[in-house]
């Protein structure tokens, strides 16, 4: 009886630790390489990003903000890490880490609503007890159709965006747009509150 017993015992235990890893495994092939991206990046938030954070990117003016992000979601996504940093020497609200990723550059309308809805889709799955929400603004017309998708938890903001840069573009050329010049991008915004005091680089600032 003991031995039977002891046998029915192990199967059980064995047929619980099988069931386990094949959920785990379904779980892990279910997450799409988007998923994957998402994870990864959401999981160095309590570090500010900072485990992605690469070479410091200049083109500003070497402020000491801006960093190009060592982790993309595909070959040809470029991504920025934004530290923690004052807009203003005297700024008594610096601006959050945030990790941004281009996921597309100068495309259509149509091909920015359909990836747009796309990357939504995936971010519902990939964090489904998040709270969700949308906001569309503007329209194809006047170039200024921006749509934004958010997810949030304590701590984290997740969205993706797309807004046609053709008004902007304008303002600063003079001409007005006649085609768009579509942006989509995927972005992660650490909003837990920052260390009392500290040493915060400066947005314009060059290096000392």
């Amino acid at each position: 009886m003991k031995i039977r017993f002891r046998r029915a015992r192990w199967v059980c235990a064995a047929t619980i630790a099988t069931t386990a890893i094949l959920m785990f495994d379904a779980a892990n092939a279910a997450d799409s390489d988007l998923c994957v991206f998402i994870k990864k990046v959401v999981a160095t938030r309590k570090t500010e990003f900072s485990k992605l954070k690469g070479d410091e990117d200049t083109s500003l003016g070497g402020d000491h903000t801006m960093y190009n992000g060592t982790l993309t979601s595909t070959p040809d996504t470029e991504c920025k890490l934004y530290v923690r940093r004052k807009v203003g020497a005297d700024d008594k609200h610096p601006a959050p880490p945030l990790y941004s990723c281009t996921l597309a550059h100068d495309i259509t309308y149509d091909d920015a609503e359909t990836r747009y809805a796309g990357v939504s889709a995936e971010i519902k799955t990939c964090l489904p007890t998040w709270k969700f929400s949308e906001t569309k603004d503007g329209g194809r017309e006047k170039h200024d159709e921006a749509w934004e998708f958010t997810a949030t938890k304590p701590g984290i903001i997740v969205k993706t965006s797309f807004f046609d840069y053709g008004e902007i573009a304008a303002a600063f050329s003079g001409t007005a747009s006649t085609t768009p010049g579509v942006s989509l991008s995927l972005e992660f915004e650490d909003t837990a509150p920052g260390p009392k005091n500290a040493h915060l680089p400066v947005v314009g600032e060059g290096a000392h």
